[in-house]
């Protein structure tokens, strides 16, 4: 099952309100997606079958980017 990194930063567009960019503080990552994409992050980062909403391209871009993962926190491994 996968998880939402705990490493991703939201910082809200000011020119596109209905955007965010997205950033993967270890890999580097970083794109602009909707409203949408980041309130199913957030709302996973509680619960994590919020992430069973968003369609398969979005899982695999997410994964591939780093922002959701199916390993475990350091801590518990």
């Amino acid at each position: 099952m996968y998880r939402v990194s705990e490493y991703n930063i939201y910082l809200k567009m000011k020119k596109e309100p209905d955007k965010n960019l997205i950033i993967q503080g270890i890999r580097g990552s970083f794109d602009v997606v909707d409203d949408s994409i980041v309130e199913i992050l957030k709302k996973a980062e509680k619960d994590k079958e919020a992430l069973n909403s968003l369609s398969k391209e979005n899982i695999e871009i997410l994964e591939k980017r780093g922002y959701i993962t199916k390993s475990t926190f350091a801590g518990n491994n």
